[in-house]
């Protein structure tokens, strides 16, 4: 019960005070506010199955660092939905050129994929995924770590490439 509660006040506390912060309208802070708070839940749980005389069991830890990856799964695409962003300008893009009898302009169109990939890199860099040298693109040891841990979870989620 108190899980359901603390997801509610997670969310509410966004909605009535932390989306009106300019820090909480970038892609970083609004990761870390979900992955702090999985972290912490999770720990919290994780370390209550270890309390003598708790009705804790595995199922339910598990259950609740599910749930938690649920919420702030879809948190996360519902409010990178709402920014809009690239997918958004392309199809502006075509609809006008559309309204005007117009062919959409090729260049415009690489264009906005470039800044795209050049935005994702620099944030990559930014939070110490990744670093550039040479022209090149390199795994700082913490974007190791993170790479290790998604190809951990396409593992055992049974994810394959190409489907």
């Amino acid at each position: 019960m108190w899980y359901a509660l603390y997801i509610a006040a997670h969310l509410v506390l966004y909605f009535a005070v932390l989306r009106h912060l300019q820090a909480f309208r970038s892609e970083r802070t609004i990761f870390l506010y979900h992955a702090l708070s999985a972290i912490g839940v999770s720990l919290v749980v994780i370390g209550s199955l270890f309390v003598p005389g708790s009705d804790v069991d595995l199922v339910w830890v598990i259950g609740v660092i599910a749930l938690h990856g649920i919420y702030s799964t879809t948190f996360l695409e519902i409010w990178s939905l709402a920014e809009g962003g690239y997918s958004l300008q392309i199809v502006e893009h075509i609809a006008r050129a559309n309204r005007l009898g117009q062919e959409p302009d090729a260049e415009a169109l690489q264009a906005i994929g470039i800044a795209k990939q050049g935005n994702r890199l620099a944030g990559l860099v930014s939070i110490g995924l990744v670093r550039q040298e040479a022209g090149r693109v390199a795994l700082t040891p913490l974007g190791r770590i993170m790479a290790w841990c998604f190809t951990s979870l396409a593992w055992l989620t049974n994810v394959q490439d190409g489907v």
